[in-house]
């Protein structure tokens, strides 16, 4: 009998548990944003994107509409409660998004999708 696949994980619960904090999870791109997804926890990951050009003005206000954004215009920060925590330095052209332990990982990485689709949309009509 081939042993070649006792080392192998069977499924993503146990390939997550292999994982140490910071691990590369995935990376991939919308539009012209670079996403990195990073193992946090077992219960969540954290999301850092990243583009070559300073992020529009209208993206915090697109920000804004999603909940409290507090700090300057070189930092801010996005807080939802029990859903997320997103850092941007929009004249770097990054932003790290920090998801609540409450939430699901199908669900981070949907509003990730969501939040990124949107800043791409404004660098396109720049």
């Amino acid at each position: 009998m081939d042993n070649s696949d006792d080392d192998v994980p069977s499924d993503a619960a146990s390939t997550r548990g292999a994982l140490c904090y910071g691990d590369t999870i995935a990376v991939f791109a919308i539009g012209d944003v670079q996403i990195t997804q990073r193992y946090a926890c077992i219960r969540r990951d954290q999301f850092e994107w990243t583009t070559s050009v300073p992020f529009p003005p209208a993206f915090r206000d697109y920000l804004v509409s999603r909940g409290s954004v507090r700090g300057s215009g070189a930092l801010y920060v996005l807080d939802v409660p029990h859903e997320f925590q997103l850092t941007v330095a929009p004249n770097a052209g990054r932003a790290v998004f920090v998801p609540r332990l409450a939430t699901e990982l199908d669900w981070q990485k949907k509003v990730v999708v969501e939040i990124v689709s949107k800043l791409d949309e404004f660098l396109r009509s720049v």
